[in-house]
């Protein structure tokens, strides 16, 4: 292999060109004809329901949830910006949503247990309410006509039913 003369132009880039085929010419501004690159186009503007969708995901979830499926439909038709941001809100609000109804589901739940240990509690130290069953002396039949019996509660048997009980 042999050195070019100086005086000769680079080879252009790519694979060597085998010897007697004409080299391609390197162009001496990386825009032919234009002496400055060409300007960009200004950026698209982003979609404003992705953004809300976003914003509503962490205020109220379902409002967010409901924007960026808006926002995603007018993304794809329009080409706007902010597809990451509707993704975003959708996410968001999904697990928001969930989460909310999750607790709701286990502090209803953890209500009505601890509801029923109070309303089942037999001693009369503990958290709850002493329970009188329909065996104990000072209960007597509804007078509704139905035959449960209820707990009647006098003011003066006080005293008297907490000794009965322990």
């Amino acid at each position: 292999m042999s050195v070019p003369p100086p005086h000769e132009p680079p080879p252009a880039y790519g694979p060597a060109q085998p010897a007697g085929l004409p080299q391609p010419a390197v162009p001496a501004q990386p825009y032919p004809g234009y002496p400055y690159p060409p300007y960009a186009y200004p950026p698209l503007p982003t979609n404003t329901m992705a953004i809300a969708s976003l914003v509503c995901a962490f205020v109220f979830a379902p409002l967010g949830i409901v924007f960026g499926h808006l926002s995603l439909s007018q993304i794809r038709r329009t080409g706007e910006d902010g597809r990451g941001l509707a993704i975003a809100g959708l996410v968001i609000g999904y697990v928001v949503t969930i989460a909310t109804i999750v607790a709701v589901l286990a502090g209803t739940l953890l209500f009505a247990w601890a509801a029923r240990v109070v309303r089942e509690s037999t001693d009369p130290g503990g958290a709850g309410i002493p329970r009188y069953h329909a065996s104990a002396p000072y209960t007597t039949e509804s007078s509704g006509g139905a035959g449960h019996p209820v707990d009647v509660v006098h003011a003066f048997d006080v005293a008297n039913r907490v000794q009965h009980v322990a």
